[in-house]
């Protein structure tokens, strides 16, 4: 591919916010003035999506809010049929609507995960949610 200044610099804006979000979602169009000389096959290294599940529980149980939403997000924008990424990102929604300090926010989230029954990934992460918001 050849490429002109402008092109290079959206190459590399993409790269730098794909690094910093840890996600490849690749270009929609190739930017003016590219061309394609040549195409050859790559193979993407798929987003392990039980590891992601369980960071973002982490970054939750932890009271990192925005970072577990981000996490939620990747896993959702990759798996769109993911059912419990979607139904855990309505709850960030929920939340931005009647709560502003993060403490709210995550027992609100942690209290309708367990009352709603979503999927926790593991029996510990289920465990310290359910000791966090004082249920047994």
């Amino acid at each position: 591919m050849l490429v002109n200044k402008k092109a290079q610099d959206a190459f590399n804006a993409y790269l730098t916010q794909a690094e910093r979000e840890k996600t490849y979602p690749g270009f929609e169009k190739l930017p003016e003035c590219s061309t394609i000389y040549d195409r050859i096959a790559v193979t993407r290294n798929s987003l392990d999506v039980k590891e992601t599940y369980i960071r973002g529980f982490d970054l939750l149980i932890s009271g990192k809010i925005d970072e577990a939403e981000k996490v939620f997000r990747i896993v959702y924008k990759q798996y769109p049929t993911y059912k419990s990424a979607e139904e855990i990102l309505s709850l960030f929604e929920k939340r931005r609507r009647n709560y502003e300090k993060s403490e709210e926010i995550k027992m609100y989230i942690l209290n309708k995960i367990i009352d709603e029954e979503l999927v926790v990934p593991s029996r510990q992460q289920y465990d310290e949610i359910k000791r966090i918001i004082g249920k047994k």
